[in-house]
C-alpha cells in the first residue's frame, strides 16, 4: 500500500539518481584500467534484453529508447513486482559480470507512486564496454481506490500574523489503481489530492509537503461547517473519492499578541498592537483581558477583526504600567493566556521570568504562563532575569558585569536585597546567543511568607512589579 501521507522522499531519491551514474563512471574507469578496453557509453541499437517478464503482469522491452513498460491488470493490489530480465552472453548488470554465463537477473520494484526505477546493464565484445541506462515503467489498469482513517480535517492554527492559516493536512493510503509517477515514457500526469464540496461542485487541489511527509490543502475554510465534503485523489484520467463524507473543522485558535513583545517591547498606551494565532471567524466577538494581583478585576480591551487571521488591540492609558496575564476570548471561551508588560517609558524595567530550578537551558524551559507563586525555602536559590532581556552574541565573552540586579523581596512592610550571582543561558537563539539572568541566595535569616518581587539597578531605579511572587519556607 501506498501511505501517501508519507509522500516520496526527495532526498532519497536524488541520491539514487545519482549514486547509479557516478557509480557507473567510477566502475567503468576501472575495468578500462584494468582491461585496457575502450568504452563507448553510447549503444542505442544493442540488444541488452532479450525477454522481460513479470508474474500476473504485460511486460514490454524497448531496446532503442531504453525502458521496460510493465502493465498491471485490474485486480493486481499488490504495491511491488517482481521482475526477471533475461540477458544476452555478454550482457550483466555490472563491468564484473559480463563475461560470467549470468543469463537473468532479478529485480524487485516497489513502485506504488514512486519515480521509474533505473536499472543500467553493461555489454562488452571483448574489446569495448557500452552501457545503457532502463527505466521501469509501470501502469496499473485499474481504478484509484484509497482509504483514510481520518474523520476531520483541520485548520492549521499555528501562524500568528504571517498569512492566512485555513491550510488543512491530512493521511490517506491508496489501495490500487496508481503505478509508478510517471506511468510510461509519455506520460505527463501527477497524483493530485483534491477536497471536493460536492453540493457546491467546489473542488480544491491539494500538494504534498516532501519535508513533513503530508498531503495538504490551501484555502479550505469555504468548506468549513459543510457535510458535503469529500477527499481523494486524481491521476491522469482517473478519479477516486472517498465514499464518506470528512468534516472540516477550524483548530483552536490561539490569539496572542506578537511574540516579540513577550521578550523585547512593552506594550506602549495608544499603540496597535497586532493578534494573531489562527482563524478568526466573521461573526465572532474578540476581546483580551489584562489581570494581575491586586487589581480588582480585568481589565478588558476590544479586539477589533482585520482578517480571518489578524485581530488588533490598542493599549488603553487606563491600564497601570506593570506585567499583566493577558487572555483572549473568542465568544466568551478562553483561547490562550500570557504575560505581558506594559509601559511608554523607554528606561523601564520589568521581571520577564523567575524560577528555581539549575536548569542547563532556562529559556527552553519557559512557559507562556509561569506559575503565579515560585515556592523556595530558606538557604535555596531562586533565578530571575528580567524584562526586556539582556542578550549577547556568544562570539563575545560573557560578561558578568551586563547584570547587576539586585533582588528586592517585598512583603507587609519589610524589605529585603539580595545580591546576583550573574549568570548566562548558553541555549538562547539556537545557541547563538547569551542570555543573562541573575541567581540569588534567600537568606536564613530572612522571614518566611508570601514577597512581591522587584529587581533595583545599579542607579537604584527599581523595576515595574513582577506579576510572579516568590513563597519563602
Amino acid at each position: 500500500m501506498l501511505v501517501v501521507s508519507a509522500g516520496f522522499s526527495l532526498n532519497r531519491f536524488l541520491s539514487k539518481r545519482l549514486f547509479w551514474p557516478c557509480s557507473a563512471l567510477l566502475i567503468l574507469a576501472l575495468y578500462s584500467c584494468k582491461k585496457k578496453e575502450k568504452i563507448e557509453p553510447e549503444a542505442a541499437k544493442i540488444n541488452f534484453i532479450t525477454r522481460a517478464s513479470a508474474k500476473d503482469a504485460n511486460v514490454r522491452v524497448d531496446t532503442l529508447l531504453g525502458f521496460i513498460q510493465v502493465e498491471l491488470p485490474t485486480n493486481y493490489l499488490r504495491d511491488s513486482i517482481d521482475l526477471i530480465l533475461s540477458l544476452p552472453q555478454g550482457v550483466g548488470t555490472g563491468p564484473s559480470l559480463i563475461d560470467t554465463d549470468s543469463s537473468k537477473v532479478f529485480l524487485s520494484y516497489n513502485f506504488e507512486g514512486k519515480q521509474p526505477r533505473e536499472v543500467p546493464l553493461y555489454q562488452s565484445d571483448g574489446t569495448k564496454v557500452r552501457f545503457k541506462y532502463f527505466k521501469v515503467f509501470v501502469r496499473h489498469l485499474g481504478p484509484l481506490k484509497a482509504t483514510t482513517q481520518e474523520k476531520y480535517i483541520y485548520f492549521n492554527a499555528l501562524a500568528q500574523d504571517s498569512g492566512p492559516v485555513d491550510d488543512g493536512y491530512i493521511k490517506f493510503r491508496l489501495e490500487s489503481g496508481l503505478g509508478s509517477i510517471p506511468d510510461s515514457p509519455s506520460d505527463t500526469s501527477r497524483l493530485i489530492p483534491i477536497i471536493r464540496e460536492v453540493a457546491k461542485n467546489i473542488t480544491i487541489n491539494g500538494y504534498y509537503d516532501e519535508a513533513y511527509g503530508t498531503v495538504g490543502f490551501e484555502g479550505i475554510s469555504p468548506f468549513l461547517g459543510s457535510q458535503n465534503v469529500k477527499i481523494g485523489f486524481s491521476y491522469g484520467q482517473k478519479t477516486y473519492l472517498y465514499p464518506d463524507p470528512i468534516e472540516v473543522l477550524r483548530a483552536p485558535p490561539s490569539a496572542k499578541i506578537d511574540l516579540n513583545y513577550k521578550s523585547f517591547k512593552f506594550l506602549k498606551y495608544r499603540e496597535t498592537v497586532n493578534v494573531g494565532g489562527g482563524f478568526f471567524l466573521l461573526d465572532s466577538k474578540y476581546n483580551l483581558e489584562f489581570s494581575r494581583p491586586g487589581l480588582n478585576r480585568p481589565i478588558s480591551i476590544t479586539a477589533r477583526r482585520v482578517n480571518h487571521h489578524n485581530l488588533q488591540i490598542e493599549i488603553p492609558e487606563s491600564i497601570p504600567a506593570g506585567a499583566y496575564k493577558v487572555s483572549s476570548f473568542e465568544d466568551g471561551k478562553g483561547m490562550s493566556h500570557s504575560i505581558y508588560h506594559v509601559s511608554s517609558d523607554a528606561s523601564a524595567r520589568s521581571i520577564h521570568y523567575i524560577w528555581k530550578e539549575d536548569w542547563r537551558c532556562p529559556s527552553q524551559n519557559f512557559v507562556d504562563l509561569p506559575p503565579e507563586e515560585v515556592k523556595v525555602a530558606r538557604g535555596g536559590y531562586v533565578n530571575v532575569n528580567p524584562f526586556p532581556l539582556i542578550v549577547q552574541n556568544r562570539n563575545i565573552s560573557f560578561d558578568p558585569k551586563k547584570f547587576t540586579f539586585k533582588l528586592v523581596l517585598r512583603s507587609q512592610g519589610r524589605e529585603f536585597s539580595i545580591q546576583p550571582d550573574a549568570r548566562a543561558d548558553e541555549c538562547y537563539g539556537d545557541e547563538s546567543l547569551y542570555m543573562y539572568y541573575g541567581r540569588y541566595l534567600i537568606p536564613h535569616e530572612i522571614t518566611p511568607g508570601l514577597y512581591e518581587v522587584i529587581l533595583m539597578d545599579a542607579a537604584g531605579k527599581p523595576s515595574l512589579a513582577s506579576w510572579q511572587k516568590i513563597l519563602i519556607i
